[in-house]
Order: C-alpha cells, then sequence, then structure tokens
C-alpha cells in the first residue's frame, strides 16, 4: 500500500527510508510520550494531596498510577488527531493548489 502511495517511483529507496526511519522513532516516541504525560499527571495528583511519592502508601500510589495512566493515553490520542487534522485538512488543499499550479 505504501508503494502505491509513493509519488516518485525512481525515488522510492528515499521514501521507504523515510518510512522505516519514522516508523523507529514512533517506536521510541509513542511510550515515551505515555510515560512522561503519565508521570507529570500522577506527581500532580500526589502534590494535590500534599504527598510525594516517598510519602505516599504503595495503595495511594498505585490507585495514582491507574487515574494518570488515562492522561498518557489521551496524549497519544492528541498526537493522532493533529495527524488527521493535517492529513485531512491541509494535504487537500496543498494538492489542490499543486494542481491548479500546473495549468
Amino acid at each position: 500500500m505504501f508503494g502505491k502511495l509513493i509519488p516518485d517511483k525512481d525515488r522510492s529507496g528515499e521514501f521507504f527510508g523515510f518510512f522505516d526511519i519514522f516508523g523507529k522513532f514512533s517506536s521510541i516516541l509513542g511510550p515515551t510520550l505515555v510515560g512522561i504525560v503519565s508521570s507529570a499527571v500522577a506527581n500532580g495528583m500526589l502534590a494535590e494531596q500534599g504527598l510525594t511519592a516517598a510519602t505516599a502508601t504503595a495503595e495511594q500510589v498505585d490507585a495514582i498510577n491507574a487515574a494518570s495512566s488515562h492522561y498518557g493515553i489521551l496524549s497519544i490520542i492528541l498526537i493522532i488527531a493533529i495527524g488527521a487534522v493535517l492529513y485531512f485538512g491541509v494535504l487537500p488543499r496543498t494538492m489542490k493548489d499543486k494542481s491548479t499550479a500546473k495549468i
């Protein structure tokens, strides 16, 4: 499917190279983003209760980690939504501008 989307068949190696690099980058970026956002939200929830990771009980930490994990997943959903807006909003206009420029 990706091969059919490539605009310049003579440079297909470059496009597949970019596809591979972005795939590797996203396999690192996604879990890192979920971890950072979940950690930041969990620390905020602990601070709201006047606790730190050292002073909270194991049950409190588990409950806060369970509640904060949803925000980590939300961060990935936001990236997908931004990508969808760019793909469905910006790309059609760009393609339309290129097709009218050829005339």
